[in-house]
């Protein structure tokens, strides 16, 4: 799993973190909007329901003041006495203030406003006939028949419509009241349903998010434990090469040391004493290859720090591929016969190709002292080929091999091809050749067997537009 994975997965870790928390606020907020409205509802339906009781309370308030103005007339007709007029009196006096109310509180409804207007124009007509009756007592005036009548017709009248407008307002408020008992039933249990409904998708939902959510988060834990490892595996393989490098390094420096120390000794000034000129000049010679030792293992170094920093230097030309690998083969022709190793070179003609001359005597070097190394005495060869695009190199040899969980890792930094071996090297070779010819825009494969040799084979393009060489190595390695 790399960094570029784990990023993405930690971005869609958050975006379910985020989705696990805004869903369940948005149902909550949901349901929350729903309960306001049914609340809203109940509470207009309560309104109407306490209207209709306060128009109900006036309609008798203003129906008891045309009954008490009534009883309170004809008090006064039978006794003659001004006392018994009281009751009229007040209900004259409050009447109309009262049925000003009583149109005010119905001025909603346009049914009821003129029957309000009508039953008051009709305690007008009563008030103005009760008027002249209270005077024709007052002057012991024999009172008409059908005035009384006429008075007791329009009492009767008057009452009949408010016990009409009282019957209605009280069987609407007996329907809103039904209505808002209906309401509240329906608002209870479809919350209630709603409520369920809404918990159960938010469970199967919320299971979702979480198994979502815990696949991701053990993917990132699982990503981390294997940058763990890879660090650790740095951190390894860099304390074996820091003791690996010490190590190759303390080698050359201790016999180059102790090859000058005895030549040191042989000679003796004071007694025209030193070593025969045939010891020196091996003495020399011995010295000379170590120091070349030496600066083989800091190049190889170097190349690894220039690799890391992108500043692995090219110079790309045409080179006869074939002549190039000749002659790499013939450099190494003396160490093949002091170990006793064949060595063959299977070459036809010319085969030209673009590449940094330089670098590819590197990577024809490694592999060859490679062969040398861990070829085991066997014979060695060496082939060179092209096909229509590539340049082709392929050395074989018949030794030790490579075990097939090192095949993959092969050429990677400080990797060897056999540890424990005894073999020295700083198990940068391979790493470093397989990075130039990635910069040759090239492929460097192996194929090996445990104890039956190996076949590196170096592909290379026969011809390349060098403009495209002007990326760093490190870019080309990445990609």
């Amino acid at each position: 799993m790399d960094h570029r994975f784990s990023q993405i997965d930690a971005s869609r870790f958050r975006s379910l973190l985020n989705r696990a928390v805004a869903l369940p606020v948005l149902a909550l907020l949901a349901l929350a909007a729903f309960f306001f409205w049914q609340t809203q509802n109940l509470r207009s339906a309560a309104r109407l329901t306490d209207r209709a009781g306060e128009i109900i309370a006036q309609a008798h308030l203003v129906e008891r003041l045309v009954i008490d103005g009534e009883t309170g007339l004809r008090g006064f007709l039978i006794t003659g006495k001004d006392e018994f007029l009281e009751p009229y009196l007040n209900a004259r006096r409050r009447f109309f203030l009262e049925s000003d109310e009583l149109i005010s509180l119905v001025a909603g409804d346009p049914t009821w406003t003129p029957t309000i207007k009508e039953i008051r124009a009709r305690v007008n007509d009563w008030i103005e006939l009760a008027e002249a009756t209270i005077q024709h007592r007052r002057s012991k005036k024999q009172i008409k028949e059908t005035a009384q009548s006429e008075a007791k017709r329009l009492t009767d009248v008057i009452r009949a419509q408010f016990d009409e407008l009282i019957r209605l307002e009280e069987g609407s408020r007996r329907a809103l009241a039904a209505e808002s008992r209906a309401t509240a039933r329906w608002t209870v249990t479809s919350s209630t349903i709603a409520a369920i409904i809404l918990g159960m998708i938010l469970a199967v939902y919320s299971r979702r998010l979480l198994l979502l959510l815990t696949d991701s988060y053990a993917k990132i834990v699982a990503d981390l434990n294997q940058q763990t490892g890879n660090l650790e595996k740095a951190v390894r393989s860099r304390d074996e090469f820091l003791s690996v490098a010490s190590h190759e390094l303390k080698t050359p420096l201790t016999s180059l040391k102790l090859q000058l120390q005895m030549t040191q000794r042989a000679i003796k000034p004071d007694r025209q004493e030193a070593p025969p000129l045939e010891k020196l000049r091996r003495v020399v010679d011995m010295c000379f290859n170590q120091s070349l030792r030496l600066t083989e293992l800091i190049e190889e170094l170097l190349d690894v720090s220039r690799i890391q920093s992108g500043k692995l230097s090219f110079n790309f030309d045409e080179v006869d591929v074939t002549d190039l690998v000749r002659e790499n083969i013939d450099k190494f022709t003396e160490q093949f016969v002091e170990a006793k190793t064949e060595l063959t070179f299977d070459a036809g003609t010319s085969v030209m190709a673009t590449c940094d001359r330089f670098r590819m005597e590197q990577v024809i070097s490694n592999l060859l002292s490679n062969a040398l190394k861990y070829g085991g005495g066997q014979p060695v060869s060496v082939r060179v080929t092209q096909d229509e695009r590539f340049a082709q190199i392929m050395i074989k040899d018949r030794g030790i091999g490579i075990e097939a969980e090192k095949i993959p890792v092969i050429f990677d930094k400080f990797e060897r091809v056999a540890e424990g071996s005894g073999i020295g090297g700083l198990g940068l070779g391979l790493f470093i050749s397989r990075q130039i010819i990635i910069a040759h825009r090239g492929t460097i494969e192996v194929e090996s067997k445990l104890n039956q040799g190996s076949t590196f084979t170096v592909k290379i393009p026969l011809k390349s537009d060098q403009g495209k060489f002007t990326k760093s190595l490190r870019e080309l390695a990445e990609a």
